[in-house]
């Protein structure tokens, strides 16, 4: 995602907005993305034009809601508000969430200089909505593999096999996931990764220890591998 919000002039919003008390910000926030609003309409897939002002209103909403944006630059979450309007979704923790991590903003060799920024990080079911409204695929799903699931991955004969069933009851500790996309020709591909796998892509992550990878583990899960 290469869009950039617009530095704010001097002395307003983003050099003064950071130390406000939350309803305050939120406030002088949403303000200042209303005032770019053109910069977000512009953004919109064209599927989308005419929605920036409710998408705005949704990722305020959310901003409120989620104690750990509260402590994250302003041109962080700026950027968050802009980059998911790019992909069409909305910033509001359903399919499109902000995650706040810690950065080190010091030069190399100088002490560290931490500041708390947010990360735009669409779910899973997020980038299936992408793909297909841009006809990359015809529909995917997914789901974690656990070690009572009967699960059955290869090639035989030539011919890629794909059998899952979820235990019904006790699925058992996490073995890895595995997602299915179909293309819009019928055919389809799947891809599967155990849990070393998927773990080493959760330890890349900026946000490895908060937001979804968190809260939503298995969905990550689900996530990395499509």
């Amino acid at each position: 995602m290469s869009t950039e919000v617009a530095p704010a002039p001097k002395g307003t919003i983003v050099a003064a907005v950071d130390n406000l008390p939350v309803n305050q910000k939120t406030q002088e926030i949403g303000a200042y993305l209303n005032m770019r609003l053109d910069t977000i309409e512009q953004a919109l897939p064209s599927n989308m034009k005419g929605e920036a002002q409710r998408l705005i209103r949704r990722a305020m909403i959310y901003f409120a809601s989620k104690a750990e944006l509260h402590d994250c630059t302003v041109n962080s979450f700026l950027l968050c508000v802009v980059q998911a309007a790019e992909l069409g979704l909305a910033l509001d923790g359903r399919l499109c969430h902000a995650v706040a991590y810690n950065c080190n903003t010091a030069p190399k060799g100088r002490p560290a200089q931490w500041e708390k920024r947010a990360q735009c990080q669409p779910d899973y079911k997020g980038l299936v909505s992408v793909a297909k409204r841009s006809k990359q695929i015809a529909d995917a799903d997914g789901d974690i593999v656990c070690e009572n699931d009967h699960f059955k991955y290869g090639m035989v004969d030539a011919r890629t096999v794909f059998e899952f069933t979820p235990h019904p009851d006790k699925r058992g500790a996490i073995r890895g996931a595995f997602a299915r996309v179909i293309l819009p020709n019928g055919l389809w591909s799947v891809e599967y990764m155990n849990l070393e796998q998927l773990n080493h892509v959760r330890d890349k992550s900026k946000a490895k220890d908060s937001g979804p990878w968190v809260s939503d583990t298995e969905q990550m899960y689900v996530k990395t591998a499509i």
